[in-house]
Order: C-alpha cells, then sequence, then structure tokens
C-alpha cells in the first residue's frame, strides 16, 4: 500500500539522488550539487521515514508530507529546508492539536492569533514566515475540522 510507495521513494532518493545532476534546481553548478547532495539525501530520507510514521496515523496527512518532500527536491537547499522542515513541523502540530481538549483547542487558537499580531512588532524581519506557518496550521486545523464534522 501507501507504506511500499513510500519505502520504494526513499529508497529512489537514496540511490539516485547522489549520480543525478537533473533533480537538482537550475543555476547550481557542480561543486554547489556535490556540497548539497549529502544534506539533501539525508533530510529527504528522514522526512520521507517521518511521513511513513505519520501515514499510520493519518494516511492523507502523511501522503502530503511525503508529496511535498519529493517536489521540494528541486529546490535550492535554503528552500527545501525550510519547506520540508516547517511542513514536518504543521504536520506534528496538527497531530497533536487532535489530542486537546476542545477548551484547550480554543485557548491555543486565541494564542495563535495574538501571535500573529504582535509578530511584525517583535520579529521586524520574520513576520513573513511566522504568519505563513501560521495560515498553514489554521488551514490544516479547518480542514480536519471539517472532515471531523462531515463524518457525523
Amino acid at each position: 500500500g501507501l507504506m511500499s510507495l513510500l519505502a520504494l521513494a526513499l529508497a529512489l532518493v537514496v540511490v539516485l539522488l547522489p549520480w543525478t545532476t537533473w533533480v537538482r534546481a537550475p543555476g547550481l553548478d557542480a561543486l554547489q550539487a556535490v556540497r548539497e547532495t549529502p544534506r539533501v539525501v539525508l533530510l529527504v530520507a528522514v522526512s520521507l521515514l517521518a511521513s511513513a510514521w505519520v501515514v499510520t496515523v493519518d494516511r492523507w496527512l502523511g501522503a502530503f508530507l511525503a508529496l511535498v518532500t519529493l517536489q521540494a527536491v528541486r529546490l535550492p537547499w535554503a528552500l527545501l529546508e525550510s519547506t520540508v522542515l516547517w511542513t514536518a513541523t504543521g504536520v506534528l502540530v496538527l497531530l497533536a492539536a487532535r489530542r486537546l481538549t476542545p477548551r484547550l483547542r480554543r485557548v491555543v487558537v486565541a494564542a495563535l492569533v495574538i501571535a500573529a499580531a504582535v509578530a511584525p512588532v517583535f520579529l521586524p524581519g520574520h513576520d513573513y514566515g511566522l504568519l505563513i506557518i501560521i495560515a498553514a496550521v489554521w488551514f490544516g486545523v479547518t480542514v480536519d475540522s471539517a472532515v471531523r464534522a462531515n463524518r457525523g
């Protein structure tokens, strides 16, 4: 099933990524590609293993994390790293949010709203990233809530 596909994707990444230049982002010279490849392989492999674990809890969330990881392989290192790590963080937050009581969930949502409102004041250079992360988590919580409401 899905676990077999994730294992196959992980195996392909580990075997092919160091030997192919076409999977790297355009504009990287050979030295940059050689320097970045081990980090990319490690990050992608760990992320695919994490998505395989998430699949055991929520198959679609795990599949989403695997898809984001595999799509981000073509990005430059800094963008690949931030995309994969923040997506994984959002997935973990969603999994943790499911375990919260409704009352505590409301408190967390209120704290996120307040954090988003004051972020530009206290973090003037980083407000966009923080707000994007919060928006991604909110989107996931909204989708999760809609799915739960639809189930009954």
